[in-house]
């Protein structure tokens, strides 16, 4: 008799997100993972406890792929603050139902405006605005803040809708926003 074919945790999580893609996060239950994988639903419950836990993986695993789209793409090193926006634009754009489920969903752990400043990845691009732009770091913070809901909002739309912009005229939008804040948080410093 042929061994059972096993089915482990990192097939369990690749096929979740291909569901996710495909059909978006609603699509995740045991019964569609376990027809992508061709086996029953008790392989994944040898695994995974409950679905909860899975869910939990699955998110982990989709902010993982996020992550590593965003290394993929090419850095404009002589402003990488713009490069970070039209990227994260991009990810909508080409990867909708996982933006959605990473940015547009009740997983996202951001509770306030402050929170999203003070999370490790973005108090990094906040110290980047303190010393590429010169700004304090109260000033960098809001800096930070209108453009990220500039960036958030154009990504959400083009991840939402039959909306499309290319990338010079999302480089214009951001860079004529960030002229004005800018001008206008230096004029407030001084």
């Amino acid at each position: 008799m042929p061994p059972k074919p096993t089915v482990n945790r990192d097939d369990i999580l690749n096929a979740a997100i291909i569901l996710i893609r495909k059909h978006g996060s609603d699509s995740i239950n045991a019964r569609s993972i376990a027809k992508i994988l061709n086996c029953s639903t008790r392989p994944l419950f040898r695994v995974y406890e409950n679905m909860e836990k899975l869910k939990e993986d699955v998110y982990s695993k989709a902010v993982q792929y996020y992550e590593s789209f965003l290394m993929n793409v090419e850095i404009d090193e002589t402003n990488v603050f713009l490069s970070m926006g039209i990227n994260y634009i991009q990810f909508a754009n080409k990867e909708k139902e996982l933006f959605k489920y990473i940015f547009l969903s009740n997983n996202l752990e951001i509770k306030s405006l402050d929170d999203l400043t003070s999370s490790p990845d973005m108090s990094e691009l906040v110290e980047y605005l303190v010393v590429s732009a010169g700004l304090n770091e109260k000033a960098a913070k809001d800096l930070f803040l209108e453009l990220w809901l500039l960036v958030h909002g154009i990504a959400t739309l083009v991840a939402t809708n039959p909306f499309t912009l290319n990338n010079e005229e999302i480089e214009r939008l951001l860079v004529n926003v960030y002229d004005a804040i800018y001008k206008h948080l230096k004029l407030e410093d001084n």
